[in-house]
């Protein structure tokens, strides 16, 4: 009877776990996918009123993103503790991109968070509707 009780509890934990799993592979993708629209943006990264440039920025928010990796449980959360202000001085980070206004870093990240999530769903949609 023990027996059964464990291989009907593992039969429920084990969609639990993949769904988790699932959720962490696309957790991971999305700020992937933000680190490197960050290494290939042409834009100045200012913190604490100092310019950077586009890799020391990325070092620098992964840097905070292994500093704060077991409270993050969504990619907003990564953004508002990583690339946000700094934990120093409480300053917000902005963006300066060629020919656009300066722009808080938290709310570029989210612009193209929405978009790469926007164009995530095209592509699964479109893939989905191929394959009937």
């Amino acid at each position: 009877m023990q027996m059964l009780a464990k291989i009907i509890l593992s039969m429920c934990l084990f969609p639990m776990l993949s769904l988790q799993q699932s959720w962490a592979g696309e957790l991971q993708k999305e700020i992937d996918h933000l680190i490197e629209f960050i290494n290939h943006s042409e834009c100045i990264f200012i913190r604490n009123g100092r310019e950077h440039n586009p890799e020391e920025a990325s070092r620098h928010i992964l840097r905070k993103y292994d500093y704060f990796k077991a409270k993050i449980r969504t990619t907003e959360q990564f953004i508002e503790l990583c690339a946000t202000k700094s934990t120093m001085s409480n300053r917000f980070y902005e963006i300066a991109c060629r020919g656009k206004l300066k722009i808080k870093s938290k709310d570029w990240l989210l612009g193209e968070l929405r978009r790469f999530r926007s164009q995530s769903r095209r592509s699964y949609l479109k893939n989905a509707s191929n394959t009937h």
